[in-house]
């Protein structure tokens, strides 16, 4: 499998860079209006990531707010982020009771005293333990929110053992990708950020669309290993 696929298959679209400066705009307006264009830019990314399962990997999908089109974007979006957040709930809970806990034992303990470095080595092991179940917990999200990116419908993405079962076939390639495209999204906001904060979003909006480049191909290899198709396209 190419992990990493979705930053090259992207430059045969002529107009990917409007369509990504477009996305990163959409990306950056979450400033002044939280959530709306990020989810408008999950929507996008729905619709890449079916275009990419029936074969068009040359095309990026249209990406226009004409009319009611920005509405229908933020819906599929909505659908997808919100079964994708259901499902990270539990680890995202269980990550931040431990930090608080520790840092709520630390100053009951020690109050009036500075913080040593014992509390630190302390936030840091908690930090080592928290990370790795939330980009677990995260690729069984992943694949959660594919099933409703695919078939419009929140229900699939509720279905847990067809959305457990799915996951596990697939879960040394959901976490290798998952690990490549954390370290590579680091890399680019990063230059994006040197360059200019609009630079950051731009890399953003290119990072989460290769997600779904790189979802889609996991589906396919779901269909190769004989698994139930979860939408018909």
């Amino acid at each position: 499998m190419d992990y990493l696929r979705g930053y090259q298959s992207f430059r045969r679209d002529r107009t990917w860079v409007q369509k990504f400066g477009l996305a990163a705009l959409l990306l950056a307006s979450g400033l002044l209006l939280p959530l709306v264009g990020p989810l408008m830019v999950y929507g996008w990314r729905a619709r890449l990531l079916r275009e990419q399962v029936r074969g068009n990997e040359d095309q990026l999908p249209a990406l226009s707010l004409k009319g009611l089109e920005w509405m229908r974007l933020l819906v599929e979006g909505a659908r997808a982020a919100t079964v994708r957040l259901l499902w990270n709930l539990p680890a995202l809970a269980t990550a931040s009771g431990l930090i608080l806990g520790i840092q709520w034992a630390w100053t009951k303990g020690h109050r009036g005293v500075e913080l040593s470095a014992s509390f630190f080595v302390c936030m840091f092991l908690a930090c080592l333990i928290a990370l790795p179940a939330l980009l677990l917990s995260d690729a069984f999200a992943k694949v959660a929110s594919l099933r409703v990116e695919l078939s419009g419908d929140v229900r699939k993405g509720l279905e847990v053992r067809a959305t457990w079962e799915m996951a596990q076939a697939l879960l040394h390639h959901l976490v290798i990708g998952s690990l490549l495209n954390v370290l590579l999204a680091s890399l680019l906001v990063s230059l994006g950020l040197l360059a200019a904060i609009v630079g950051a979003f731009f890399m953003l909006a290119l990072v989460f669309a290769a997600e779904g480049s790189f979802m889609a191909q996991l589906y396919r290899r779901w269909l190769h290993l004989g698994g139930e198709r979860v939408a018909s396209l």
